[in-house]
C-alpha cells in the first residue's frame, strides 16, 4: 500500500521478480519455497494478483529480505550474510569508548534483523536489531558508520 505523499519506484511484483533474478532463483524454486504454484508467483510478478500476507512473509524469507523491504516500505535491502556496522558513541555499552563494530546478518525477520559479532575474547554474541534502527545506530556501509561516529563526537 502506498500512502499519500509516498512514492514507490517499483511494484511488489517487480520487486519480487528483481530479487528472485538477483538470487538466480527459478520461478519453480521460489514457488516451492513459498508453497504455491509457479503460476501463482508469475501472477504476482506480473501484477495480476497480490500474495496473501502469509505468502508474502514466505516470499520475503525465501528471498532473504524483510517484509518491509519486499513491500516497498523500506529502502534497506538487508540480506543474510550482509555486514552492517554498529556505532557506539561512548554512551552505550562501554562508556567513553567510541567505536564501530562489524556485525554479520544471520536472519532477516519482518520487524527485526538478527546479527552476530565475534568479541575480542573469541566468543560470539547475538543481536536483535529493529529494522527502523538501520540508518540510526546501525549502517549498511562502514563509511556511513564512520561519518555518524565523527558527528557524534562533535
Amino acid at each position: 500500500m502506498i500512502y499519500k505523499g509516498e512514492k514507490q519506484t517499483e511494484s511488489l511484483g517487480e520487486r519480487i521478480k528483481r530479487l528472485r533474478l538477483e538470487k538466480k532463483m527459478s520461478l519453480r524454486k521460489l514457488a516451492s519455497a513459498v508453497g504455491v504454484s509457479d503460476a501463482g508467483i508469475s501472477l504476482w510478478e506480473r501484477g495480476k494478483a497480490e500474495p496473501a500476507l502469509f505468502n508474502a512473509i514466505c516470499v520475503a524469507d525465501a528471498l532473504g529480505v524483510s517484509l518491509n523491504y519486499l513491500a516497498g516500505l523500506s529502502d534497506v535491502p538487508i540480506r543474510v550474510g550482509d555486514k552492517i556496522y554498529a556505532v557506539y558513541d561512548g554512551t552505550d555499552v562501554i562508556p567513553d569508548e567510541a567505536r564501530i563494530e562489524e556485525l554479520t546478518v544471520t536472519e532477516v525477520g519482518t520487524r527485526y534483523v538478527f546479527c552476530s559479532a565475534c568479541l575480542p575474547a573469541g566468543n560470539d554474541i547475538e543481536f536483535e536489531i529493529p529494522i527502523e534502527d538501520i540508518g540510526v545506530k546501525f549502517f549498511i556501509t562502514q563509511g556511513q558508520a564512520q561519518a555518524n561516529l565523527k558527528e557524534a563526537k562533535h
